[in-house]
This record gives C-alpha cells, sequence and structure tokens, in this order.
C-alpha cells in the first residue's frame, strides 16, 4: 500500500521509509525482507540508514546471504 501511495504521490518518501523502517522490527521475516527491498530502492537510500538499524538483523539471520 506504502508504494502504491508513494508512486501515485500521495506519499511522501519520508513517510513511506519511517514505515518500512518501522516494518523492520515485525516478527515475520517475509515482512522484514520486503521492507529491506524497499529500502534499497533508489528513492528510499538518498540518505543512509543509521547502522544501528539493520545491525540487528545481521545476528538473527546469520549474516547476509540469508536474508
Amino acid at each position: 500500500l506504502a508504494r502504491a501511495g508513494l508512486h501515485a504521490g500521495i506519499l511522501a518518501p519520508a513517510s513511506v521509509r519511517g514505515l518500512l523502517i518501522r516494518l523492520l522490527d515485525a516478527p515475520d521475516p517475509v515482512v522484514v525482507r520486503a521492507a529491506l527491498r524497499g529500502l534499497a530502492e533508489p528513492w528510499a537510500v538518498v540518505v543512509p540508514l543509521d547502522p544501528s538499524v539493520v545491525r540487528g538483523l545481521v545476528g538473527v539471520w546469520g549474516g547476509y546471504g540469508s536474508v
């Protein structure tokens, strides 16, 4: 839904990025992976993420290969 709002020009990139960052704490790994994919899109990477946001994810999944 956020992606559709972004592409329709209804939501600002900063708002969608904030939502995606909050979704990184979701208990469902599928949701977290989708949020990470969204955060890797060009519109979302204008400002780098603070390392503390993703630091815990590496330990949860055992490294980059399993994300």
